[in-house]
């Protein structure tokens, strides 16, 4: 039966049986920080672990958690990176990027992006493409400070500007 809606073969139930193993060995307190006690009973007469459902759902769940933390202050690191790598012509994309985070039946996560219609082109980059007009009979645009009429624009494509991946490798 899982433990708090965590999988079976979850991190956190691989460490509860190897705190039982150290703790019938008697080397429980060596290398664990010392705020994990807390949520955790340890008997060393027999080799028991015992979760206590609050300190835990805590530590692991809830925002102000020590987990919490840890993901809120990583995500932030991302979140300011990215806003000032990310180009800026009117300022709207870099206004536009934020950050959720979210608490559900595995555990947290956060969630950095923006939910504008061409973040995703900004980030990804396009191919070269033809653009041709969709409700007139003429594309009408400035160019070098004259107004160009056409039927069709070949577009070169844009470089991808890869804003929220470059920025990963500051979560370790």
């Amino acid at each position: 039966m899982p433990l708090f809606g965590i999988v079976r073969d979850s991190p956190f139930i691989f460490l509860g049986q190897r705190l039982a193993r150290r703790a019938g060995r008697g080397s429980i307190t060596r290398g664990l920080p010392r705020s994990f006690p807390s949520p955790v009973n340890i008997g060393f007469s027999k080799a028991v672990v015992v979760f206590r459902r609050g300190p835990l759902d805590n530590l692991l769940n809830s925002p102000r958690g020590e987990v919490g933390r840890y993901l809120a202050e990583r995500g932030t690191r991302i979140l300011i990176a990215a806003k000032n790598q990310v180009g800026v012509k009117t300022g709207r994309l870099k206004a536009s990027i934020n950050m959720r985070q979210y608490r559900s039946v595995g555990g947290q996560s956060l969630k950095i992006g923006s939910p504008l219609s061409y973040a995703l082109i900004h980030h990804e980059g396009t191919r070269p493409h033809i653009i041709t007009p969709d409700r007139a009979e003429f594309l009408r645009f400035s160019s070098r400070g004259r107004v160009v009429y056409t039927r069709v624009v070949r577009h070169p494509g844009t470089k991808p500007n890869k804003y929220l991946a470059d920025n990963l490798y500051l979560i370790r």
